[in-house]
C-alpha cells in the first residue's frame, strides 16, 4: 500500500481530487490517500474543513481504478490547536493549512512512510517509483528547488511541495518539532519550507522527476510528479479564468485528464 497525504480546506478539494485521480490512474499498487483538514471557521469563515461527503466521493472515484484504493479523512483540528505554533513572520499570504505538513510526527495512526504532496500536483507516472525510494536512515526524500539561488544551502535547498517522509526517523531526530520551533524564533522568507530546510539533518536528494516544476514537453513522459506551483505558463489549477478548455492551448497533453475532470467536477460541485 502506498501512503500519500494532502492538506487543506474545502476550497482546495477540486485540486486534491485532480491530483489523486491522476495518481490512481497511473499507480501499479493500491494507494491510501489521507486528506488532512481542520475547522478554523471560528477564525476565518473561509477556513471550512473538507467534508465527509467530499472524501467519500473521492474514495469512490479512486476505487474505480483499484478497489483496494482508499481515501481517508483526518480532521486534525484538536491536534493543531493544542500544538499550534505562533510564527513571528507576517503570514497574511499563507493560510494555517500550509503548516499541517509540520505535524506529521504527532498525527495519530499515521503510517511510518508517507508522501506529502501539495494540492497543485499532477501524477504522470507510477507513484510507486517515488514511494519505493530507499530512505532508511533519512528523515526525508526531497528534490532540489529550481527557484532558489544565492543561499548558503541553495545546492541542496529543497522544495517542500513533495516530501517522502520517514516518520519514525523524523520523530527520532525531532525534525518537525525543530521546524515548528524555528517558525516561532526566526523570520523566514519561505516560511515552513525554510523551517524544514534549516532543521533537517538527514535528507536524500532525489531525481527532479519526482517534483518537477518546469517540464518541457519532450521530457514530460519521464516525470512522475508535475508540480504546477506558480508557473503561470504551466498553470492548470490556478488558471485565473478557471477555464480548463483554455488551458489546453498551453498544455495540450493534459487534454484527456481535463476532459475527464470537467465531467467529474459537475458531480463534485454539487457537494
Amino acid at each position: 500500500m502506498i501512503n500519500v497525504f494532502y492538506a487543506g480546506n474545502k476550497k482546495v478539494f477540486d485540486m486534491i481530487m485532480i491530483s489523486a485521480l491522476s495518481m490512481a490512474k497511473t499507480a501499479s499498487e493500491p494507494i491510501s490517500v489521507y486528506v488532512v483538514t481542520m475547522d478554523l471557521s471560528d477564525e476565518n469563515p473561509k477556513y471550512i474543513p473538507i467534508t465527509d461527503a467530499q472524501v467519500e466521493f473521492l474514495d469512490k472515484l479512486i476505487k474505480k481504478y483499484n478497489d483496494k484504493n482508499m481515501a481517508i479523512k483526518m480532521d486534525v483540528t484538536k491536534t493543531f490547536k493544542e500544538n499550534r505554533v505562533k510564527p513571528i513572520n507576517n503570514i497574511d499570504h499563507f493560510t494555517p493549512y500550509t503548516l499541517l505538513r509540520l505535524y506529521a510526527d504527532i498525527y495519530p495512526n499515521f503510517p511510518n512512510k508517507i508522501i506529502y504532496l501539495d494540492v497543485d500536483t499532477v501524477i504522470n507516472n507510477d507513484i510507486a517509483e517515488l514511494y519505493n525510494q530507499d530512505i532508511d536512515g533519512y528523515e526525508l526524500g526531497v528534490v532540489r528547488d529550481v527557484f532558489i539561488f544565492g543561499l548558503r544551502l541553495h545546492k541542496t535547498y529543497f522544495n517542500a511541495g513533495m516530501l517522502l517522509i520517514n516518520v519514525p526517523k523524523c520523530r527520532e531526530v525531532g525534525l518537525f518539532k525543530k521546524a515548528r520551533q524555528l517558525l516561532e524564533t526566526k523570520k523566514l522568507s519561505f516560511f515552513d519550507q525554510d523551517a524544514l530546510n534549516y532543521s533537517v539533518t538527514y535528507k536524500k536528494m532525489l531525481d527532479r522527476k519526482f517534483d518537477s516544476i518546469h517540464v518541457p514537453k519532450k521530457r514530460y513522459d519521464k516525470v512522475v510528479v508535475h508540480h504546477m506551483c506558480d508557473c503561470r505558463h504551466h498553470l492548470v489549477f490556478r488558471y485565473k479564468s478557471k477555464d480548463f478548455n483554455a488551458v489546453k492551448k498551453y498544455m495540450p497533453y493534459y487534454t484527456p485528464l481535463i476532459d475527464e475532470i470537467i465531467e467529474i467536477k459537475k458531480e463534485s460541485d454539487k457537494l
